[in-house]
C-alpha cells in the first residue's frame, strides 16, 4: 500500500482517534498520529458490540467503530494515493467494492468486521471516472455510473465474487453525459440514471446491453440531477426524489411500471433550503430516505455560509415533501450521508464533511426524524491539510 504524503500525521501510539461531543476544540492533540508514515495504517481492535463505518476520502480507505461513547474510533485504513474511493459497495459478508473517479479501474477489498481487517483483493478494467455503485437485486449485477465517461458499466459477479464487465450503455454524445448515480427500481426491473450532463432521468431495462432501449424524462431546466431515493407511498404508490445539484431543488415524480416500461411523473418541486433563502452558487450534494419513507434528508454545500447545511424533509401522505428543519452539517462541502442501518432503528445521520472544522459528524435523529444534537465528531485536520481532504463517503456497515 502506498503512503499518501498529503494526509495528517498524528504521531501517537495508537490509531484511536474519537471525538465524542464535548471533547476540547484543540483534539486531537497536537502531534498526535492516525496514519503510519510508511502508508500501512496500524491496526487495533474495536471493543464487542460497537458498530463499524467505512470511510472514504481521497487516498485512504478507513474502518472505524463507532459508539455514543467513545465516537468515531479508526480500526485500520487501506491507504492508496490518489484513489479517489468516492463511493463503496459492500457484498455480504466480506467483498468491498470501491470506485476510483480519478482512474478506470474498481478496487475490491477483502473486509473482516470480527478481526476489523482490510485487505486488497484485486483492480477490475472499468470506464474511467465512476462514481457510484449499486447492486442488481440479484446480487449477481454490479451497476457502476461512470461520471467522467458519460457511461454506465454493467458487471456480472461469477464465482468468488469476480468481476466481469457485461455491457456499457452509452448515455449519450461524448462529452455531453454525466451519469450521478443509477438505482434499481422497486420492481427490479429498471436501472433508472440520474445524468446531470443532459438534465435527464434515464430508464434502462436491467437486463438491457445497450442503451437503445432507454427511456428519457427531461428533468426541470438547470435542474442537474445528482442523487435519488425510491419511496412507498400510500396505496401501495411508488415515488422517486431525485436531488438537483445545480438547481438546488427536489424532484418528487410517481412511478407508474407496465409491462417493458417505467413512466415517470413530476408532481413537486422544492428548494433545498428554507422558504425565503435564496443560493443561486450553491450546489447540493446527496439524498437519503428512511426505509418508512416518511423522511428525506439532503444535503446543501457551497452556501457561502461558515457551514453547510442538512435539511430535513417530512413526506405527507399525498407524495409530496414538507420542510422540516436546516440545520448546519458541522463542516463544508457535505458530499455525501447516511443513516444508520435498519439493525439500528436509522437513529442516527452520518454526514461526511469535505472542508471545514469537522470532517465526520454523527447526528442524532428524532422520533419524527428531526435532526438532534451532534453525538461525535472528528477534525477535518484527521484527514490532512489539503484542500476537500475530508471524507466523501461514510456508511455504517449491517450486522445484523
Amino acid at each position: 500500500m502506498r503512503f499518501y504524503p498529503s494526509l495528517a500525521l498524528l504521531a501517537a501510539s495508537s490509531l484511536s482517534v474519537a471525538m465524542p461531543a464535548g471533547a476540547p476544540k484543540s483534539f486531537p492533540p497536537k502531534g498526535g498520529s492516525f496514519f503510519e508514515t510508511s502508508g500501512a495504517a496500524k491496526k487495533i481492535r474495536a471493543p464487542a458490540g460497537q458498530r463499524k463505518l467505512l470511510v472514504g476520502s481521497p487516498a485512504n480507505i478507513t474502518l472505524f467503530s463507532f459508539s455514543a461513547t467513545d465516537g468515531f474510533v479508526a480500526l485500520t485504513s487501506d491507504i492508496l494515493a490518489d484513489s479517489g474511493p468516492s463511493w463503496m459497495a459492500l457484498k455480504a459478508p466480506s467483498t468491498l467494492h470501491a470506485v476510483n473517479e480519478n482512474s478506470n479501474t474498481i478496487r475490491q477489498l477483502g473486509i473482516d468486521t470480527d478481526t476489523d481487517t482490510l485487505t486488497p483483493v484485486t483492480e477490475v478494467a472499468a470506464s474511467s471516472g465512476a462514481v457510484h455503485l449499486e447492486f442488481a437485486p440479484s446480487g449477481n449485477q454490479l451497476i457502476s455510473s461512470v461520471y467522467g465517461s458519460g457511461v454506465v458499466d454493467v458487471f456480472s459477479i461469477g464465482d468468488n465474487n469476480n468481476l466481469a464487465l457485461q455491457s456499457t450503455w452509452t448515455m449519450g454524445a461524448k462529452g455531453t453525459s454525466k451519469p450521478h448515480q443509477t438505482l434499481i427500481d422497486p420492481s427490479g426491473k429498471f436501472a433508472v440514471t440520474n445524468d446531470l450532463g443532459l438534465n435527464q432521468v434515464i430508464v434502462t431495462p436491467i437486463d438491457a446491453s445497450s442503451s437503445d432501449s432507454s427511456k428519457r424524462f427531461s428533468a426541470p431546466d438547470s435542474c442537474g440531477p445528482r442523487h435519488g431515493a425510491f419511496l412507498s407511498g400510500s396505496n401501495g404508490a411508488v415515488l422517486y426524489a431525485m436531488v438537483c445539484e445545480t438547481g438546488n431543488i427536489v424532484v418528487m415524480y410517481t412511478v407508474a411500471t407496465s409491462g417493458a416500461e417505467l413512466t415517470l411523473t413530476q408532481t413537486q418541486t422544492i428548494s433545498t433550503f428554507p422558504e425565503g433563502v435564496s443560493k443561486p452558487d450553491a450546489r447540493a450534494g446527496e439524498l437519503v430516505a428512511s426505509s418508512d419513507s416518511r423522511h428525506v434528508y439532503v444535503s446543501n454545500r457551497l452556501s457561502g455560509d461558515d457551514q453547510d447545511s442538512i435539511t430535513h424533509y417530512l413526506v405527507t401522505d399525498d407524495g409530496k415533501l414538507e420542510h422540516s428543519q436546516t440545520v448546519p452539517s458541522g463542516g463544508l462541502l457535505p458530499r455525501m450521508m447516511s443513516l444508520a442501518t435498519k439493525c439500528n432503528d436509522e437513529d442516527l445521520l452520518f454526514v461526511g464533511n469535505q472542508g471545514g472544522e469537522k470532517g465526520l459528524v454523527a447526528f442524532k435523529l428524532g422520533d419524527e426524524g428531526a435532526i438532534g444534537d451532534q453525538v461525535a465528531s472528528l477534525p477535518i485536520s484527521v484527514w490532512g491539510t489539503a484542500e476537500n481532504s475530508g471524507p466523501q463517503f461514510v456508511q455504517e456497515i449491517a450486522l445484523c
